[in-house]
């Protein structure tokens, strides 16, 4: 888990000046619906620029069992310098 506690993928982008390509963006979107589809209803979706701001329960509860389903089912939807949260 990262210092701030949100999952992996929610940090995709945080604190980078990255500005997603239109690819990157609809791969977000992809991973997003794919976390809704897998148990977790209050994923957002991405910003314009990649972030995945996280609701306050939702950050707060970490990697559950529930989120960490949903990143193995979904984390391949992400670009691949993505996975896993920032390199």
């Amino acid at each position: 888990m990262h210092a701030d506690s949100r999952p992996a993928a929610a940090t995709a982008h945080h604190g980078q000046d990255h500005t997603p390509s239109p690819q990157e963006m609809q791969q977000f979107m992809q991973f997003s619906q794919c976390m809704r589809e897998n148990g977790i209803p209050e994923w957002p979706d991405p910003l314009p620029n990649g972030d995945m701001p996280l609701p306050s329960p939702l950050k707060q509860e970490g990697k559950s069992a529930r989120v960490v389903t949903g990143l193995q089912a979904c984390n391949h939807l992400l670009p691949p310098d993505q996975v896993g949260g920032p390199k």
